[in-house]
């Protein structure tokens, strides 16, 4: 397409409602009706192309300043959005600036959103007006090839959850592919955890971590005897819990921050405080017990039948909040539960009624009876 009113009539065919952005106004085209307005334009003038956001029902995930970032940058920031949006790294609609990167999907009407909402550098573009790639070099698709079907429609839950949630990403030289809700990231040489919204949950401090399964990764130092064996689904609040290694036969319970700082260590000193076995504590590799609104509820068995539940805060005090029972104990009826189909396990032979065997019990001597 060499023309603006080429690349316009190719927005309409894939459903984005579109107007050359110096010539007509954009009222004029707010209406269904008002397109037919087409046919009157100087096209020869056009210098480009305005999306009618809204119309359609199409919206754009917008992110700007990042002209300083590096195309690496770029690359994460949109694999992770796709993600949070249950879209294909793949999807065709992603458009770009040396300054912006956008995502151009279909939503549901919502009554009083207005025009745009912003959280940090993204923006979620409701109802207004968004430049399209056309004839400009420097606005173009993602993917280098041009979208031959309509946008994704999102349900609204999804997309508000993404944009309620978004709170950046952070500058990693490599974020390796997601296991789960987590990643390996790599920066300057080091090792850390990054979760899938773009959060770090351990800065850079390991020489090595490597996903064990989807429960747990392990990270150790090449210079030490220590390792950690780190228990995804107890990350919340700041704090992720891990098996440490402190050295062959000793190991001990850790929650830590995203610098490595221990806050809690469930070690003897700690058992003794709280009044609690060391011998019982526990905490399976597919926990997804984690700290919610300052506290932490797990618990600790005490044989395979019941254990005790404790509510842990930040500073590492547990308070015992009752019981908890794993299996049901099963109470056995001896005379229910007796099989009498077979007398002669019993030392009785060709006895079939029970009245009959009891009064062998009575007669060591009788026929039938092998005592």
């Amino acid at each position: 397409m060499n023309t603006v009113q080429e690349w316009s009539k190719y927005y309409d065919s894939v459903g984005i409602a579109n107007y050359p952005y110096n010539t007509t106004p954009a009222e004029e085209f707010e209406d269904s009706s008002s397109l037919s307005i087409h046919d009157n334009i100087e096209w020869e003038k056009a210098k480009g192309l305005h999306a009618l956001i809204g119309k359609g029902n199409v919206r754009v995930i917008h992110f700007r300043s990042l002209s300083d970032k590096s195309s690496e940058y770029k690359d994460r920031l949109l694999k992770i959005v796709l993600r949070l949006l249950y879209l294909s790294e793949e999807y065709p609609w992603v458009i770009c600036t040396p300054d912006t990167l956008s995502i151009i999907v279909r939503s549901d009407d919502v009554e009083s959103m207005g025009n745009r909402v912003q959280k940090g550098n993204a923006y979620l573009l409701w109802q207004t007006k968004f430049v399209l790639p056309c004839i400009l070099p420097q606005i173009t698709f993602y993917h280098k090839s041009l979208p031959s079907f309509k946008s994704h429609l999102i349900d609204n839950n999804v997309l508000f959850g993404f944009f309620n949630s978004w709170n950046g990403v952070i500058e990693w030289d490599v974020v390796c592919k997601m296991k789960g809700d987590f990643a390996v990231a790599i920066k300057e040489g080091k090792k850390g955890i990054v979760f899938k919204d773009g959060t770090t949950v351990l800065e850079p401090i390991f020489d090595n971590i490597d996903h064990e399964s989807f429960h747990d990764m392990l990270a150790y130092n090449d210079n030490s005897p220590a390792s950690y064996s780190f228990i995804l689904g107890t990350y919340g609040e700041g704090l992720i819990c891990a098996k440490e290694r402190i050295e062959r036969g000793k190991e001990q319970y850790v929650f830590m921050d995203k610098d490595g700082n221990k806050h809690i260590v469930l070690n003897e000193a700690w058992a003794e405080k709280n009044r609690i076995d060391l011998r019982s504590i526990s905490i399976p590799l597919h926990s997804t017990c984690h700290f919610n609104k300052g506290l932490l509820k797990i618990d600790f068995p005490i044989d395979e039948y019941c254990g005790r539940l404790y509510e842990i805060d930040k500073q590492g005090n547990a308070r015992d909040i009752g019981g908890i029972d794993y299996k049901e104990y099963r109470n056995v009826d001896l005379l229910e539960d007796i099989d009498y189909s077979g007398y002669e396990t019993m030392g009785y032979w060709g006895v079939n009624d029970e009245g009959l065997r009891d009064a062998l019990d009575d007669d060591p001597d009788a026929y039938g009876n092998i005592d």
